[in-house]
């Protein structure tokens, strides 16, 4: 239950957002037409607004993403696993490949989100 709250508040926090762009406003996804607009001042307004929204809510977007990730790799480690990796594996019921076939594939580590050694 703590883990769908902590994801419903990064929803709705992001969700939230009202961002005025050239006399409209806009959410998040609304952003995306003005950030490949062919026009480049437009392009840049649009990522700095959208930069601007995330470094306002910084601390609370910190705080969900903190606490996610410390709950769920308590939850990976009682069931066994090294970290939430695997876990998450297990629950998006992948049977094709995991996380050492992604590292074959992508050459990147999923538990480390770096290349692979």
């Amino acid at each position: 239950m703590r883990e769908a709250a902590l994801v419903d508040s990064y929803t709705s926090l992001t969700g939230s957002a009202k961002i005025e762009i050239d006399g409209k406003t806009v959410n998040l996804s609304g952003l995306a037409p003005y950030i490949q607009h062919a026009d480049r001042a437009m392009r840049h307004e649009a990522a700095r607004l959208r930069w601007a929204f995330f470094e306002h809510n910084g601390a609370e977007l910190d705080r969900i993403f903190d606490e996610l990730v410390a709950l769920r790799h308590g939850m990976a480690t009682k069931l066994g696993y090294e970290n939430f990796v695997g876990l998450a594996y297990k629950r998006m019921r992948r049977t094709d490949y995991g996380p050492g076939r992604r590292r074959e594939i992508s050459g990147v580590d999923p538990g480390r989100g770096r290349a692979a050694p």
